[in-house]
């Protein structure tokens, strides 16, 4: 692994970039709140009021906050479909190359750009881009 894939596919080369700044936008909202989803509870004391005291419901500051993020992530993997979501998890997520997607998909060589392609297109269209 060498470098950002994304970064290497909206580099403009002698063909041009294979991908445009809302392709790179997309891909940085979901590796944020991948990141962000990673957090875990809060495990010190913290000395502000209880969600309680305030009247709000307990579950709302449930999970720490990673939480929210979590909720986006998957709401973003699941709108995208199985066939984006398994593109943009080794790409964008695990910032593996479009070859090793290639050959763990069984797919024809340089196609991954395609489909990665593809996924980032859903991706912004459920980002609103």
């Amino acid at each position: 692994m060498s470098g950002d894939p994304i970064a290497r596919l909206s580099r403009s080369g002698a063909r041009g970039a294979i991908l445009g700044a809302r392709h790179v936008e997309a891909a940085e909202r979901l590796r944020r709140d991948f990141l962000n989803a990673l957090r875990g509870p809060q495990i010190t004391s913290r000395y502000a009021p209880r969600l309680e005291a305030r009247g709000r419901s307990a579950a709302a500051g449930d999970g720490g906050p990673g939480a929210e993020a979590r909720r986006r992530l998957d709401g973003a993997l699941f709108a995208v479909g199985e066939d984006a979501r398994t593109a943009l998890v080794r790409v964008v997520l695990e910032e593996r190359g479009l070859e090793d997607l290639e050959a763990e998909q069984s797919w024809p060589r340089r196609s991954g750009k395609i489909v990665v392609r593809m996924a980032l297109d859903a991706l912004a269209l459920h980002y609103r881009l």
